[in-house]
């Protein structure tokens, strides 16, 4: 089985912009607020990845148990379900997170009817990409979960009496796709975040211009 990391980056601070204009002050607040809102989930992405990690190298322990140790299969097979169930909890906080931030990205609806046609098509691409990261985000998230229920199945063969190596390598294969997916998706969601701070960063060097 794959290891999964977790490597999401957020960089919106807004430090060193002087904040001048009507709009510069409220796109400002704006991306404040969607900053703020994503620090449940960048708190979550951190014991995630630690979970991920410790429960990577159980798994690797667990593999090199028999049957015959049954007892003590017994117990491992425990301890990986209850590390997967903790990653859904954090997996639920920070898709609030993100939702919260989702929504104070909607403010950037009024700030852009009240800008003129010199920065408008760049908040406007700023908004749309913002929106793509957020709807990137959402893919991750049913992909992890079906990632994890993937690897629910295969906790519970590992736990089973009579599970044969060949469902078990089986299963390990469906976990390793699955987890190619996510991947994937991890990697779309940091490209639309780079992508983001970039054009938030044109944006504001458009209106210290139009100063």
């Amino acid at each position: 089985m794959k290891k999964i990391i977790m490597v999401f980056v957020l960089t919106m601070v807004l430090a060193g912009c002087t904040v001048g204009s009507s709009i510069e002050q409220q796109l400002a607040d704006t991306m404040n607020a969607m900053n703020g809102a994503e620090q449940d989930y960048r708190d979550a992405q951190a014991e995630l990845t630690s979970l991920e990690q410790s429960e990577q190298q159980l798994f690797n322990e667990t593999m090199k148990l028999t049957q015959q140790q049954q007892e003590e299969l017994t117990v491992q097979v425990v301890g990986l379900e209850e590390s997967l169930d903790k990653r859904l909890e954090k997996l639920e906080q920070e898709e609030a997170s993100i939702t919260k931030a989702k929504a104070s990205s909607e403010d950037l609806d009024t700030i852009l009817e009240k800008a003129d046609e010199q920065v408008k098509s760049d908040i406007e691409k700023l908004q749309t990409t913002i929106g793509e990261r957020y709807e990137s985000h959402a893919e991750f998230i049913i992909s992890y979960k079906e990632l994890t229920s993937l690897q629910r199945q295969l906790y519970e063969m590992l736990g089973a009496e009579g599970t044969q190596l060949t469902e078990l390598t089986k299963q390990v294969d469906e976990v390793n796709v699955q987890n190619e997916t996510v991947q994937l998706n991890i990697t779309r969601f940091n490209d639309l975040t780079e992508q983001v701070n970039h054009l938030k960063d044109d944006v504001f060097a458009s209106l210290q211009q139009g100063e």
